[in-house]
């Protein structure tokens, strides 16, 4: 009796000591990011959200930028568990695994259709780029002279334009404003090789920081924007946070409350002018669509 008593005490305290060990793990809270997002992030990431970090970093876009502003914002919220972040391949991925509960929150923004796709598993943000904030450039090779020319919708839609079918607002976007005969690439580096060499006229991209709005291609070429004209998305961007998740309610009522103290003090603006995503080089260029 007294032996079956003592195994069962040691059991107990076998039990809890485990507990205890596991219980830092438990508390973490996973991020979710694109696998190039997180690389890029971990060249420019500070030490401390406590204080306004630097958003003009010459490394930083809108996806790292927006790394920055989540965990700013749960900071200013008050959310004091470990974030661990982790690297994700592909949009869709992170939206499944946060559905499945194997990641608490994206770390870069999504269109709030997509989460609201999922309400049920997902709760949805305050809007980081509002509706018609998300304004892009229409991208060619620097060497194709007649496509750099076109100015006009008109001449604009003669054009090929090139991107990626699981890109729903990219696609959408291009189909609503006519073209009929899309081409069909699986990943950004694939699109970049296809109007380089001449298979598709162009593709929808933001516009990056600094003093020159082209995007380096490797191999000393480089893709330019038509000048003059751009395109806008009609949707909202946000960050979605999964409802299966243990924290998942203080999570995101952290969030919330801290983004809205960053939309009163203008630095998720600045965060995106500080990029390059808000261009003030393409700020007066005709806005074509829609």
């Amino acid at each position: 009796m007294v032996r079956h008593l003592i195994i069962y005490l040691f059991s107990i305290l076998l039990s809890n000591s485990l507990s205890a060990s596991a219980a830092p793990a438990e508390r973490s809270v996973k991020i979710g990011v694109p696998a190039d997002v997180y690389q890029d992030y971990m060249l420019v990431a500070p030490t401390s959200f406590h204080a306004r970090p630097n958003y003009a970093h010459p490394n930083s876009r809108r996806d790292v930028v927006e790394l920055f502003l989540l965990q700013r914002a749960l900071v200013l919220g008050g959310f004091n568990h470990v974030l661990e972040i982790r690297p994700v391949d592909g949009y869709l991925r992170i939206l499944q695994q946060l559905s499945e509960g194997k990641i608490a929150v994206t770390g870069t923004t999504v269109w709030d259709f997509d989460a609201r796709a999922s309400i049920q598993d997902m709760w949805v943000s305050d809007a980081l780029v509002r509706r018609g904030e998300f304004v892009v450039g229409l991208y060619t090779s620097e060497r194709n002279i007649p496509v750099l020319q076109s100015q006009t919708l008109a001449q604009l839609l003669l054009l090929t334009p090139v991107t990626n079918r699981n890109w729903k607002m990219d696609w959408s976007l291009l189909e609503q404003m006519g073209y009929r005969q899309l081409q069909y690439a699986g990943s950004w580096d694939s699109m970049v090789r296809m109007v380089l060499a001449g298979r598709a006229d162009f593709v929808l991209a933001p516009f990056p920081s600094g003093s020159s709005l082209h995007i380096d291609a490797g191999d000393g070429r480089y893709l330019e924007p038509i000048p003059g004209v751009k395109v806008a998305f009609p949707a909202e961007r946000a960050f979605a946070v999964s409802k299966n998740t243990p924290f998942s309610q203080a999570l995101f009522t952290a969030l919330q409350t801290g983004l809205k103290v960053m939309r009163t003090t203008g630095e998720i603006e600045q965060a995106y002018r500080d990029s390059g995503f808000f261009n003030t080089q393409s700020q007066q260029w005709l806005l074509i669509y829609p």
